[in-house]
């Protein structure tokens, strides 16, 4: 059996290396989620019904960060970015219409690209939109539109977004627990 001596250092040891051990996780959770957050994914909450059916105003969405590292930007996509000359303004979520270098123009509540219209499922029955361009967008930028148009400040107001401003693709909306599903 140990003696008092020996039991006292035996406490004193374990306390000491389960300190050290809690100090070393406590370390890596906090280095680990700083990788997460900064490179892979980040968590955002929806203020504005500017994207009214598909994301609703409360919603938190998951947006993949590393997302446009690994695949080129599509049409259709839901992006969140910082939006172009507005430094101290929070991330905009909206959807891509137009890719680098297309001409877009809206006119009898629909849009074309390149001259063609764009089919656009997602967006409610009767969506009315004010003629707008033909815009060239340039080679380094998107032109983004909100679903809710009649309520979304977008592009056809601040213009074609650089993709260099874009923070990744919104994946997933995981709150309300009602409303959980992944975006199209």
């Amino acid at each position: 059996m140990f003696s008092e001596t020996e039991k006292e250092t035996t406490k004193s040891f374990s306390w000491k290396n389960e300190l050290k051990e809690f100090i070393s996780a406590a370390i890596w959770a906090v280095i680990l989620a700083f990788i997460i957050k900064t490179f892979i994914f980040q968590l955002t909450y929806v203020p504005t019904g500017s994207m009214i059916p598909t994301i609703l105003p409360n919603d938190r969405v998951v947006v993949l960060k590393f997302w446009y590292k690994i695949k080129p930007i599509e049409r259709g996509q839901i992006v969140v970015f910082d939006p172009p000359n507005s430094a101290n303004s929070p991330p905009f979520i909206k959807r891509v219409i137009g890719l680098p270098g297309e001409t877009l123009e809206i006119k009898n509540n629909t849009v074309y690209i390149n001259g063609k219209p764009l089919k656009e499922n997602y967006l409610p029955a009767k969506m009315e939109m004010e003629p707008f361009g033909p815009f060239k967008i340039p080679k380094d930028a998107i032109f983004v539109m909100g679903d809710n148009r009649q309520h979304s400040a977008d592009s056809r107001y601040f213009g074609a977004v650089p993709i260099k401003n874009i923070k990744g693709r919104a994946v997933l909306t995981y709150w309300p627990l009602n409303r959980v599903k992944v975006l199209r």
